[in-house]
């Protein structure tokens, strides 16, 4: 067992003690992870960002709803119990497949998908939506790696998530595609902003320009903006840590990236979390 993650008994434990009526547990927001294309590297900010979060003293669970690969699975070196639609159709339990992961974060790795999501009632992909959503007994905030697929549940969790957010590197292509992945997602449901993180940043390039004129771009023509999350620049510790089943921000803390992730995660944080906190101070007041 790795010395970052928990026992897994220990952490079932945990969970069996706490009341798992969905009804009774409170709504937590709901962070989701969009690619703008294939291989822009969610599943690994995933990762890392939810690893960052849970240092911070947040409790955070990342999910994996890519029904294409097993990403996550493989990322932290675990073995995924269930595929989304085990999940949805309640043939595997959403508490039972938690994995304990780093820093005290929950992870939910999913296996790939052997059909078509489209071949899955959209009520269960509801239900499922809902069961995340009530997970206010074990976790401040659920972040999502939805895929960079436009599926009826990546257009569910953009009609339901709190907060979506676009990942996309600093290339022309990776940014026209992303561009027309929100105008896709636009048609499916009106919103009025949503997330860029920009991943895999050259340290020449200065993220504000990049994202200033993307949101311009989305205000004008598609009329909903792009608020700045972040940006990740390229690096190589990034890959080794992969290559160990690691996340890059515990295995090489000083790095440049793991600096920049660090900057993230407060934002992150900042638009997400402590959002959440005002609203529910108001509502208890």
């Amino acid at each position: 067992m790795d010395r970052h993650f928990p026992d897994q008994a220990s952490l079932l434990r945990m969970l069996a003690r706490q009341n798992s009526n969905f009804a009774g547990s409170p709504n937590v927001p709901l962070a989701v992870l969009y690619g703008a294309e294939r291989n822009v590297g969610v599943t690994t900010l995933a990762l890392n960002l939810g690893a960052a979060i849970a240092e911070s003293g947040r409790r955070v669970v990342v999910v994996d709803l890519d029904f294409e690969s097993d990403g996550l699975a493989q990322l932290c070196g675990r073995g995924a119990v269930a595929t989304i639609g085990d999940l949805a159709n309640s043939r595997a339990d959403l508490h039972e497949s938690f994995l304990p992961g780093i820093h005290g974060a929950l992870l939910l790795p999913t296996a790939a998908e052997t059909g078509s999501l489209h071949a899955i009632n959209p009520g269960a992909l509801e239900r499922l939506t809902n069961q995340l959503q009530r997970l206010g007994r074990h976790a401040d905030v659920v972040l999502i790696d939805a895929g960079s697929r436009p599926t009826p549940l990546a257009e569910l969790l953009w009609r339901r998530a709190d907060h979506f957010i676009l990942t996309a590197s600093s290339a022309r292509s990776s940014l026209t595609a992303g561009y027309a992945a929100i105008r896709h997602m636009l048609a499916s449901a009106p919103r009025a902003a949503f997330g860029l993180l920009l991943n895999r940043v050259s340290a020449a390039q200065p993220e504000e320009p990049i994202i200033e004129g993307f949101d311009r771009v989305c205000q004008r023509h598609a009329g909903a903006a792009a608020i700045g999350i972040g940006a990740i620049r390229y690096a190589l510790e990034v890959g080794a840590a992969q290559a160990s089943c690691d996340a890059f921000c515990v295995r090489y803390p000083q790095s440049a990236v793991s600096v920049d992730l660090a900057h993230t995660a407060k934002r992150f944080t900042s638009l997400v979390l402590d959002a959440a906190t005002e609203q529910t101070t108001r509502r208890a007041a």
